[in-house]
C-alpha cells in the first residue's frame, strides 16, 4: 500500500513531508457509539485515534490470515469463523 504523505510549509520556502494515516473509521459513527456505551459526552480524538488503530490491526489480521476460497474470495480467518468465537 502506498503511503501518503502531507506536506507542511514550515516557513518561506521551507517544506516538510509527513506521513498521514489513513482513516479506516467514520469517527463521527464511532464517537456517537463511545458516547452511548461509555455514558460519557465527550470522546477524545485519542480515543478515536485507537480505535482506528485497533481497525487497522485487524484489517492486517485478516488480509494475512484470512481464509481464501478458490475462487478468488477472502473469508475471515478460521478463528473467527469459529461457532462461539
Amino acid at each position: 500500500m502506498a503511503r501518503r504523505f502531507a506536506t507542511l510549509v514550515t516557513s518561506a520556502n521551507n517544506y516538510q513531508e509527513m506521513p498521514m494515516e489513513k482513516k479506516f473509521i467514520i469517527a463521527s459513527v464511532v464517537k456517537e457509539e463511545l458516547k452511548t456505551r461509555s455514558g460519557l459526552e465527550t470522546i477524545s480524538s485519542e480515543a478515536l485515534d485507537w480505535v482506528n488503530e485497533q481497525v487497522s490491526g485487524i484489517l492486517d489480521a485478516c488480509a494475512q490470515s484470512g481464509r481464501r476460497t478458490p475462487g478468488g474470495r477472502l473469508m475471515a480467518p478460521v478463528a473467527a469463523a469459529a461457532p462461539g468465537a
